[in-house]
Parts: C-alpha cells; sequence; structure tokens
C-alpha cells in the first residue's frame, strides 16, 4: 500500500526467501502482483511439482480476492 500510495501504477513482486506455495499465495493476498521464487523452485525435491503448488496458489490467490 504505501509503494503504490507514491506510485499507484507500479507492479510489486515479493521474490526473496518464497520457498512454498502458501507463501506465494500470502504475498498476493497482502497486495503483491506477482511472487518470484526461483530457488525455492529448484532447491525443492519435486521442482515440478512445487512449481505445480505455486501456480495454483497464484491461481487461488487471484480467486479469493475476486470475491474481496
Amino acid at each position: 500500500r504505501a509503494i503504490r500510495a507514491i506510485y499507484p501504477d507500479i507492479l510489486v513482486e515479493q521474490a526473496a526467501g518464497i520457498t512454498n506455495a502458501q507463501q506465494v499465495y500470502d504475498f498476493i493476498m497482502a497486495g503483491s502482483d506477482a511472487a518470484g521464487a526461483a530457488s525455492g523452485i529448484v532447491n525443492a525435491a519435486d521442482p515440478a511439482a512445487m512449481l505445480d503448488e505455486m501456480v495454483h496458489a497464484v491461481r487461488r490467490a487471484a480467486d479469493d480476492l475476486q470475491k474481496v
């Protein structure tokens, strides 16, 4: 909110320290437009599964934001 108060058209991305899908969801629900998670994916036991979980978290957040 503080960033958008200064520059309303800016896109906000949280990209540090994201290691699971719940964090992706939480950051988007908190106001981020995106969440970068390169090391969270490549360091996962199953990178493909982690990527799938994170994509689903983005969709779930988008759906939940529509309800608000």
